[in-house]
């Protein structure tokens, strides 16, 4: 039974991982189509679904599916991500 635990938590990691993947290529996406990139537009696109991420990885953590570290530390990660994006420009 701890075995398959062990894979559930993987899989919810691998999955929450997968969707901060998601909102950094959006960030690629958008600042690759817009000609003048504005920092309100990304600052709004990218705090709706972090913020929806951000409460995935809640609802996770309440399942007992990954610890509160492991999911701040793929907010933090993605944080990270997104901030050398945003200031390359």
């Amino acid at each position: 039974m701890e075995e398959a635990n062990v894979g559930i938590k993987a899989r919810a990691l691998n999955l929450l991982r997968n969707e901060a993947n998601k909102i950094e290529y959006l960030l690629i996406v958008q600042k690759e189509k817009m000609e003048v990139p504005t920092r309100p537009m990304y600052e709004e696109i990218l705090n709706t679904h972090i913020f929806g991420l951000s409460k995935t990885i809640d609802f996770v953590i309440r399942l007992k599916l990954v610890s509160e570290s492991e999911g701040k530390e793929i907010l933090l990660e993605l944080e990270r991500k997104l901030y050398k994006h945003i200031n390359v420009s």
